[in-house]
């Protein structure tokens, strides 16, 4: 089968480019073709540029100024990434020739990632594969919607789009909730793990890069400016090991060694490497499981309201211990049963490969 996947690709976003890889090469090895299309969506790339610009205050002013030079050479990264596996170096396509693909693939994915998020994609129907116009084997795969619920006035639209789906893969129970509500429980719908876990850890160690540090180092990874580096300052003057910050803030202020634009390759060995991982981002926490890792998940402060991701992947693996806050890290030091968090995990991959297996197929006239 000829296989193609609209999703977040583009994106200079460590989680959408490499759940972009494992999805496209999973694909792969169930005996099809498959590329990634190389579709551009103006609401998803508005602040992807490296010369995109909040606001023309004095404020967002300097802060662009500071951050452009470090800002293009992450883009250049993400750029050579996605060129080598992520069929970046494709046709441009657009939401106006998007139709040109139709007639070239057997089979086409939507997803992973919030492709049904109407705030990310501006509605971009394309992510509901549109475009396809119902000729073609039309599927999802951990689509989200990145919401808990529908607003009523855009509820008649998904249940339009929705129809051209056959068979539809959501990333969240709630997601599932989501479609039986709108299509009267019409669609059947089946609940897969992101697809940065159909890669086991020794696919992804084959991505790393060489050592990138020569001590050991507890890594953060926070995305949503939580408690997470207070709790590093307390766990490294009780461990007595650096700190390593990725992508960390520029108003940042700390001892630490701080990391700006590193490669989504650099992103895993910098996760791999890690004594300690402190986090509050959803695929933070992924890899951090991946690679067996001793961690912890902040999701206080900003991250409260965002935190369901997480809690969902914690509790699908019985880890929901690992939360921590500033007064109690001391979960860090649980002596985690990995042998018992990769059996449940490998029994969701083997569910989501049969779940592709069964709707990869040409579509019956």
């Amino acid at each position: 089968m000829k296989v193609s996947i609209i999703t977040f690709s583009r994106a200079i976003n460590y989680g959408a480019v490499l759940q972009s890889l494992a999805l496209k090469e999973t694909i792969q090895s169930l005996g099809n073709e498959c590329d990634i299309l190389n579709y551009k969506c103006k609401e998803v790339e508005k602040g992807a540029s490296p010369f995109y610009i909040k606001s023309f205050s004095v404020k967002d002013i300097l802060i662009f100024l500071m951050q452009i030079k470090m800002r293009i050479n992450k883009n250049k990264k993400f750029d050579k990434f996605a060129r080598k596996y992520l069929d970046k170096d494709k046709e441009l396509l657009t939401p106006e020739n998007i139709c040109i693909v139709k007639d070239n693939y057997d089979v086409f994915v939507t997803g992973s990632d919030q492709v049904w998020n109407y705030e990310i994609t501006g509605f971009d129907k394309n992510y509901f594969l549109d475009f396809v116009n119902g000729e073609k084997q039309c599927i999802s795969y951990a689509a989200s919607f990145g919401v808990d619920k529908i607003p009523d006035m855009y509820k008649d639209k998904y249940c339009k789009f929705l129809k051209n789906m056959d068979c539809i893969s959501v990333r969240e129970e709630k997601g599932k909730q989501i479609i039986e509500d709108l299509s009267n429980k019409t669609k059947d719908s089946i609940v897969c793990i992101d697809p940065v876990f159909l890669f086991d850890k020794s696919k992804w160690e084959q991505y790393l890069t060489n050592p990138l540090f020569d001590e050991e180092y507890i890594l953060v990874y926070s995305i949503n400016k939580s408690e997470c580096y207070e709790v590093a300052k307390k766990l490294s003057q009780e461990k007595r090991i650096k700190i390593v910050g990725l992508q960390v803030p520029m108003s940042m202020r700390g001892d630490f060694k701080k990391i700006q634009t590193e490669s989504p390759e650099e992103f895993l060995t910098w996760i791999h490497n890690a004594k300690y991982v402190i986090t509050d981002s959803f695929h933070g926490t992924a890899f951090s499981i991946i690679f067996n890792k001793q961690f912890v998940v902040c999701t206080g402060g900003k991250t409260m309201s965002r935190a369901s991701r997480q809690m969902n992947l914690l509790n699908l693996v019985n880890l929901g211990s690992q939360i921590c806050s500033v007064n109690d890290y001391s979960m860090i030091n649980n002596n985690i049963d990995y042998y018992r968090v990769n059996n449940q995990i490998d029994k969701k991959r083997q569910e989501a490969l049969t779940y592709l297996r069964n709707s990869i197929k040409r579509k019956e006239k």
